[in-house]
């Protein structure tokens, strides 16, 4: 327990940035292997450095024209993205970082927005 009721200092680094802000979430696919079917799958990771970070990145699951199009997580998120609450005045302009892994799940500036 933490006797002084502080979170935790947390942080994230993805390439060359380093994100410490409580306000920071980030979304990203991550590979696991399923004991149960024997088989590699994907997860969605949805997370934040403190609760409005996981505020901003759920704001990613809604749906911007509600219910005329599919949750965004479903088929308009890249491979990873950060956001702070900035995503939600602004949208895509919002992301402090966004993009794609590579074949073997690296981080690839060729195909990352940071």
């Amino acid at each position: 327990t933490n006797k002084n009721n502080d979170a935790p200092n947390l942080s994230l680094t993805l390439g060359p940035c380093t994100f410490d802000s409580p306000d920071v979430g980030v979304v990203f696919t991550a590979p696991f292997w399923d004991e149960e079917t024997g088989g590699a799958r994907l997860r969605v990771v949805v997370a934040g450095l403190g609760p409005p970070g996981l505020a901003a990145a759920m704001r990613l699951a809604q749906p911007t024209i509600p219910p005329m199009m599919r949750a965004p997580f479903s088929n308009q998120v890249p491979d990873f993205v950060v956001v702070d609450h900035n995503v939600t005045a602004m949208g895509t302009g919002g992301f402090l970082a966004a993009g794609f892994w590579g074949r073997r799940w690296e981080f690839l500036p060729a195909t990352s927005y940071w």
